[in-house]
């Protein structure tokens, strides 16, 4: 069993796709709500731009270095930087404040006296003590060597305050053409993955990354992290569904059939809108949500509760412990908590409520796996008969799942 942590289940990995786009319209604007019944016509593309940036912080950390010539803080940072049209030429650097773990931290502000280097399609140049202006206008790599000072302005690493130190910046500044990328999912499998209707990615979800002339991604620095290169979906979505931010917050709609997602520079991916009928296999476990140690895996005909809670919370949560499979290949999403219901056939002894979309936020308890959207509470101690059915899933599926155990008094759980 492949135990997911406390948090919702990823995004997982998409083979290349050869699928043409389709003949698309352009509303991208609006609510992005469920239009199946109101008669308007779905949007058949969303477009999400590429954000150019043209300031950065750089934050590499500074160190404190000893030699015959004396103390002196030094910093080596890279910067990548994407070439083609809709990137800034020009990016500003912006230096750290002196920090370094060596020895503690120094309190004070880097500053460059001058920068050099052999500017051939790189340049670089200060524009004040702080700020560094990059130009790349083609592909090309320099290294630039910045020379400068700094001031502690308190006692650190056995120096006192008002030390001043020489300041050694070693920049490389790589430009790529961007020529290249790939749509990232994480979900290693050759099989065509599907999504849920809604399910909302995680932050290290779905994105669409640049590639160097050898195949590896970078950032580049004059390109939004989560907005790297323009992005366009193809598919039946709901009408008037807003374009999001970046490919990491898309939201996937509530019409079911392919999805093609086309970066403008590289292979396009296809993924899969299913519904409830699809679901072949959905891994379940009983949890009762526990904090440090994470949850209690509950188990068939078990007693628990005899030697007391420890810290344990009173909800008894049925979870997606490990991916489901649909009729194409793995769901790479979080299932619709709407797919499912939770009934108590012992409703004196524990009752069907709502489960917090993160319980484990601000009092610590967890759960593994995806939730379902509905747990039991322990009214009383006695035998707790659970039932989790999905009424629209495949027969093969195996629903309903069921559990009964039998619960000393609850009182010492805690409640969240």
């Amino acid at each position: 069993m492949v135990r997911k942590g406390a948090v919702l289940l990823g995004w997982m990995l998409g083979c290349g796709s050869s699928i043409p786009a389709p003949e698309v319209g352009t509303d991208e604007g609006g609510t992005g709500e469920d239009d199946r019944t109101d008669g308007l016509p779905p949007v058949e593309r969303i477009a999400i731009p590429m954000r150019p940036q043209t300031e950065v912080q750089l934050l590499g950390l500074p160190e404190l270095v000893e030699d015959d010539a004396g103390p002196r803080i030094t910093l080596r940072e890279r910067i990548d930087m994407a070439v083609g049209a809709g990137y800034p030429e020009v990016l500003e650097l912006g230096l750290p404040e002196v920090w370094w773990a060596t020895c503690g931290s120094g309190v004070g502000a880097l500053e460059l006296e001058s920068i050099t280097g052999e500017a051939d399609t790189v340049q670089a140049e200060l524009l004040d003590a702080r700020t560094i202006r990059i130009e790349a206008p083609r592909s090309g790599s320099t290294t630039f060597v910045g020379r400068g000072s700094v001031e502690l302005e308190e006692e650190s690493c056995e120096l006192s305050a008002g030390t001043e130190l020489d300041l050694e910046l070693t920049l490389s500044v790589v430009a790529h053409d961007a020529t290249n990328a790939r749509i990232r999912m994480p979900c290693p499998t050759d099989e065509t993955p599907s999504l849920a209707p809604g399910a909302i990615p995680s932050g290290a979800g779905l994105s669409a990354e640049l590639l160097d002339p050898q195949g590896e991604p970078y950032i580049a620095a004059n390109a939004d992290p989560t907005a790297q290169v323009d992005v366009e979906l193809f598919g039946q979505f709901d009408a008037q569904h807003s374009a999001p931010s970046s490919l990491q917050y898309w939201i996937a709609p509530s019409r079911t059939g392919p999805v093609d997602i086309v970066p403008a520079v590289g292979e396009p991916h296809s993924i899969v809108v299913v519904d409830a009928q699809d679901i072949v296999a959905a891994p379940i476990e009983f949890q009762l949500a526990g904090t440090a140690s994470g949850p209690v895996i509950l188990v068939e005909g078990e007693r628990y509760g005899d030697q007391g809670w420890g810290r344990a919370a009173n909800r008894i949560a049925p979870m997606l412990n490990d991916t489901a499979q649909t009729k194409i290949g793995p769901l790479c999403s979080d299932p619709d908590p709407t797919w499912f219901r939770l009934e108590s056939r012992t409703p004196s002894v524990c009752t069907v409520v709502d489960l917090p979309v993160y319980p484990d936020k601000g009092d610590g308890y967890t759960l593994y796996g995806s939730r379902l959207g509905q747990a039991a509470r322990l009214e009383q101690a006695g035998t707790c008969t659970l039932e989790l059915h999905a009424p629209g899933f495949a027969s093969a599926a195996g629903f309903p799942r069921t559990l009964s155990a039998e619960f000393a008094d609850p009182t010492g759980l805690h409640e969240f």
